[in-house]
Protein backbone atom coordinates (compact mmCIF):
# COMPACT_ATOMS: atom_id res chain seq x y z
CA UNK A 1 0.00 0.00 0.00
CA UNK A 2 1.24 3.42 -0.83
CA UNK A 3 2.07 5.78 2.00
CA UNK A 4 0.76 8.75 0.02
CA UNK A 5 -2.69 7.18 -0.27
CA UNK A 6 -2.77 6.38 3.44
CA UNK A 7 -1.80 9.96 4.32
CA UNK A 8 -4.46 11.34 1.98
CA UNK A 9 -7.08 9.13 3.63
CA UNK A 10 -6.02 10.30 7.09
CA UNK A 11 -6.13 13.93 5.93
CA UNK A 12 -9.62 13.58 4.45
CA UNK A 13 -10.82 11.86 7.64
CA UNK A 14 -9.47 14.69 9.82
CA UNK A 15 -11.00 17.28 7.48
CA UNK A 16 -14.31 15.44 7.62
CA UNK A 17 -14.26 15.46 11.42
CA UNK A 18 -13.27 19.13 11.62
CA UNK A 19 -16.05 20.12 9.24
CA UNK A 20 -18.60 19.12 11.85
CA UNK A 21 -17.24 21.82 14.15
CA UNK A 22 -18.57 24.52 11.82
CA UNK A 23 -22.16 23.34 12.26
CA UNK A 24 -22.21 24.98 15.71
CA UNK A 25 -20.80 28.20 14.28
CA UNK A 26 -23.48 28.30 11.59
CA UNK A 27 -26.23 27.59 14.10
CA UNK A 28 -24.94 30.29 16.44
CA UNK A 29 -24.86 32.85 13.63
CA UNK A 30 -28.36 31.99 12.46
CA UNK A 31 -29.72 32.58 15.97
CA UNK A 32 -28.42 36.16 16.11
CA UNK A 33 -31.01 38.94 15.69
CA UNK A 34 -29.26 40.54 12.70
CA UNK A 35 -30.35 39.63 9.18
CA UNK A 36 -26.73 39.77 8.04
CA UNK A 37 -25.72 37.23 10.69
CA UNK A 38 -28.55 34.94 9.67
CA UNK A 39 -27.51 35.14 6.01
CA UNK A 40 -23.87 34.47 6.83
CA UNK A 41 -24.93 31.58 9.10
CA UNK A 42 -27.04 30.06 6.35
CA UNK A 43 -24.16 30.35 3.84
CA UNK A 44 -21.79 28.82 6.38
CA UNK A 45 -24.23 25.98 6.92
CA UNK A 46 -24.46 25.24 3.20
CA UNK A 47 -20.67 25.44 2.83
CA UNK A 48 -20.24 23.10 5.80
CA UNK A 49 -22.59 20.51 4.33
CA UNK A 50 -20.72 20.75 1.03
CA UNK A 51 -17.37 20.32 2.78
CA UNK A 52 -18.64 17.29 4.68
CA UNK A 53 -19.82 15.70 1.43
CA UNK A 54 -16.53 16.55 -0.32
CA UNK A 55 -14.35 15.06 2.41
CA UNK A 56 -16.56 11.98 2.75
CA UNK A 57 -16.46 11.34 -0.99
CA UNK A 58 -12.71 11.69 -1.22
CA UNK A 59 -12.24 9.55 1.88
CA UNK A 60 -14.34 6.83 0.29
CA UNK A 61 -12.26 7.03 -2.88
CA UNK A 62 -9.00 6.71 -0.94
CA UNK A 63 -10.31 3.78 1.07
CA UNK A 64 -11.45 2.07 -2.13
CA UNK A 65 -8.02 2.62 -3.67
CA UNK A 66 -6.36 1.18 -0.57
CA UNK A 67 -8.58 -1.89 -0.73
CA UNK A 68 -7.71 -2.44 -4.39
CA UNK A 69 -3.99 -2.10 -3.63
CA UNK A 70 -4.30 -4.55 -0.74
CA UNK A 71 -6.07 -7.14 -2.89
CA UNK A 72 -3.50 -6.78 -5.68
CA UNK A 73 -0.59 -7.21 -3.26
CA UNK A 74 -2.31 -10.22 -1.70
CA UNK A 75 -2.73 -11.82 -5.14
CA UNK A 76 0.93 -11.20 -6.00
CA UNK A 77 2.02 -12.84 -2.74
CA UNK A 78 -0.17 -15.88 -3.48
CA UNK A 79 1.28 -16.18 -7.00
CA UNK A 80 4.83 -16.07 -5.63
CA UNK A 81 4.06 -18.85 -3.16
CA UNK A 82 2.76 -21.11 -5.91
Amino acid sequence: MKTKTILKAIGFFIGWLLSFQFIDVATYLMNQPSNLSFTFGALTSVATIGAIAYFAGNLGGCVGELLIQYRESKEVKQEKQE
